[in-house]
């Protein structure tokens, strides 16, 4: 009943004007007598409510990261999803909580919060950006100067991801840029969620000569129709969420929503749109 309750909310990204009442009645809703809720009933709450910014109380993440609850969920047949919402539940609070010291996943039970293209992603394959997206960058910076489809640390798969000189502003070779080492990994050998103590500084490791171009990692995010709430430009929870992360991940932004890229008539256009983009301040 709860999560029928708020899943709504954080789909359409949305805090009711008595969240303040309202999140904390359902959180306390789940430690009452009667029926108790599925293990992974619980985490969607959770995780709907840290798509709203409302954080859990500690002791109801004490239970949920406790041994007792992981032993009951990986025995189960959904206990790889709710690893994964365990795993983003624990990345969640470390990066969005400054100061953050309340309950912690073990390390040992973090696994890799997505591994391959979200469900509505890939039934709407064919209907996507991406593709002419890929193709006007490969004719705008050439196929070394972007990755396609690479999973990022803590486990976020992302559309494009360049390396943009700080001081030019120009696209640089990925892989083969002299005096720094990327750790980003191709999708198939994508990492697990953020262990405990870990930092979200940039993954570039300094090698003397460039030391004062530290290149911003850029990633350009295809936002189709299905990533919005319907009729309107508010991004989903999930998605809305993704991207705060990746900005506390130390990554740049670039959105191209889909109403931009479908007026876009061939190769040539989308060219120019990208190298419009590229100029844009970052967020």
């Amino acid at each position: 009943m709860v999560q029928r309750l708020v899943f709504p909310f954080g789909r359409l990204d949305y805090r009711p004007a008595n969240h303040q009442e309202l999140f904390p009645r359902l959180v306390g809703s789940l430690g009452q007598a009667g029926p108790s809720p599925s293990p992974l009933a619980v985490l969607n709450v959770l995780l709907t409510l840290c798509q709203l910014q409302f954080w859990p109380p500690a002791a109801l993440l004490q239970r949920v990261f406790s041994p007792a609850f992981l032993a009951n969920v990986s025995g189960s047949p959904c206990g790889t999803i709710a690893r994964r919402y365990l795993s983003l539940l624990d990345t969640a609070m470390a990066l969005e909580v400054p100061g953050y010291d309340g309950p912690r996943l073990d390390p040992r039970f973090h696994v890799q919060m997505f591994d391959g293209a979200l469900t509505a992603d890939d039934a709407n394959r064919k209907y996507s950006f991406k593709g002419l997206v890929g193709e006007g960058l490969q004719r705008l910076v050439g196929r070394d100067g972007f990755q396609q489809d690479v999973v990022v640390p803590p486990g976020y798969g992302v559309d494009f991801l360049l390396h943009v000189s700080s001081l030019s502003g120009e696209v640089l070779p990925i892989g083969g840029l002299p005096g720094a080492t990327p750790t980003e990994t191709p999708k198939e050998q994508g990492q697990g969620a953020l262990p405990e103590g870990s930092t979200t500084e940039g993954t570039w490791q300094d090698k003397g000569p460039l030391e004062a171009d530290k290149p911003h990692r850029l990633v350009l995010s295809v936002n189709d129709k299905w990533h919005y709430c319907r009729n309107s430009g508010v991004l989903v929870g999930s998605r809305s969420m993704r991207m705060r992360h990746l900005r506390l991940l130390g990554f740049q932004l670039l959105q191209l929503p889909y109403w931009e890229l479908e007026r876009l008539q061939g190769l040539e256009e989308t060219q120019q749109y990208l190298q419009r983009k590229l100029k844009e301040p970052q967020s």
